[in-house]
């Protein structure tokens, strides 16, 4: 019942939720316009944190601005109708069933909307990481620079971010470590001893199947140049001045707080679909597993390693 439920569902004709006119069809464009526009008072850190080292970026604002201007009703109603033409499906059961019961809903969602199969070459790309150029430690980073889309934001922002392309499990847990040890100093550096600006953070994201580390900060009294120059200037002394201080018990509780975090299992169903290896599309299910047994091999050398390959 529940499957049939589903492919009800999903396979509902678009036309019972289209637009009835155009003027129903405005008011959506108008909603769908205002939200592009709230991109020009966003603040700057704001605007930087969305930028992600990928070979495929997203539409610009304004690309997508002018395309919701151009878009009529009619547009909108040939691409409904083509939604199920093509395209690649994935079909993912997760939740209190067993192989068979999950087989059975999906079987009865593709016999509705019956899909096609398509070679693995139609597939569409994932999103992947665009290498940046490695440079020596004197050498000049690759810079992206930015205009501030509200002439009346005084502010200025820098984000500085370092790329790792690795995959191996073991890189992802000495860069989470690396994070949490210097999120809390790269803090207290620019922001309480320095006061450049009153946001000022550091963190890691994913990017397909790698991370990076970045480190931001948004300032009323300094210009984006200078808050480059000190964040690059707190990079350049992070292994003497952080990491190489770091005891042993040190280094083993930032060990421990990976492990404990990794070995906490999500509360929500909808939790662990979403943020998980589904939702993500990587599907390295034992991911958690692998990334703890590399955590308990890591010494404090290794951190050191890890960082001269990635920085110095």
């Amino acid at each position: 019942q529940f499957a049939d439920y589903i492919s009800k569902k999903v396979s509902t004709d678009f036309k019972d939720v289209l637009p009835k006119d155009e003027s129903e069809f405005e008011r959506y464009k108008d909603l769908l316009s205002r939200t592009f526009a709230a991109f020009d008072v966003k603040q700057p850190y704001a605007s930087l944190h969305q930028l992600q080292p990928a070979r495929d970026q997203s539409l610009s604002n304004k690309v997508l601005r002018e395309a919701t201007k151009a878009i009529t009703l009619n547009d909108l109603k040939e691409y409904a109708a083509s939604l199920w033409a093509s395209g690649k499906g994935l079909a993912l059961v997760q939740g209190n069933l067993d192989q068979k019961e999950a087989e059975k809903l999906v079987a009865s969602i593709d016999k509705t909307l019956n899909f096609q199969p398509i070679k693995i070459s139609e597939y569409p790309p994932e999103l992947a990481p665009l290498p940046l150029p490695p440079i020596s430690s004197k050498g000049q980073p690759t810079r992206l620079v930015i205009s501030e889309p509200n002439p009346d934001n005084e502010n200025a922002a820098s984000y500085v971010l370092i790329q790792n392309l690795s995959e191996d499990p073991k890189e992802h847990v000495l860069i989470e470590i690396l994070s949490a040890v210097l999120s809390e100093r790269f803090y207290e550096d620019l922001r309480t001893k320095q006061q450049l600006g009153y946001i000022v953070s550091s963190g890691i994201r994913a990017l397909g199947k790698t991370r990076y580390i970045g480190f931001i900060v948004q300032s009323s009294v300094a210009n984006n140049e200078k808050l480059t120059t000190a964040i690059l200037a707190f990079l350049d002394k992070a292994r003497s001045s952080v990491l190489e201080k770091l005891n042993k018990g040190d280094f083993a509780m930032y060990v421990k707080s990976v492990i404990d975090s990794k070995s906490e299992p999500d509360k929500q169903l909808a939790t662990e679909v979403t943020s998980g290896e589904i939702g993500s599309g990587r599907f390295q299910f034992d991911r958690p597993q692998r990334e703890i047994a590399a955590a308990l091999e890591l010494t404090k050398e290794d951190l050191l390693e890890f960082w001269d390959k990635m920085y110095v």
